[in-house]
């Protein structure tokens, strides 16, 4: 897995790196990326899952291997988990979906 964050809070340079990814396309293939502060931003706050899945199918598209959902900042709860998954999940195959918890407030576990 190769970590390149690009943040789903909506900010514009997200959509300037989707824009990269076809001059590296080759490379991409081979490898799983990050989609961070999918569950909260600390500059924008809650993040809407589907602005998420946007970026998500299209780093899929483009034929990347798997992307990774990333709570990195630690403030996703299991409900917010579950809805987040179920968007995911009825659009995108399971196997191209891999989590990324960090354990900020004791919660990444509950969040599995």
């Amino acid at each position: 897995m190769v970590t390149v964050e690009a943040e789903a809070s909506g900010r514009v340079w997200v959509w300037v790196f989707i824009a990269v990814v076809p001059a590296i396309d080759q490379k991409v293939r081979a490898f799983g990326l990050n989609v961070s502060t999918v569950w909260g931003c600390p500059y924008e706050g809650e993040v809407p899952p589907e602005k998420s899945l946007a970026i998500a199918q299209e780093l899929l598209a483009r034929g990347c291997y798997q992307v990774s959902l990333g709570d990195t900042i630690g403030v996703g709860t299991p409900l917010q988990t579950r809805r987040i998954l179920e968007l995911f999940l009825s659009q995108v195959e399971s196997e191209k979906i891999a989590l990324h918890l960090h354990d900020t407030r004791g919660t990444a576990l509950a969040n599995v």
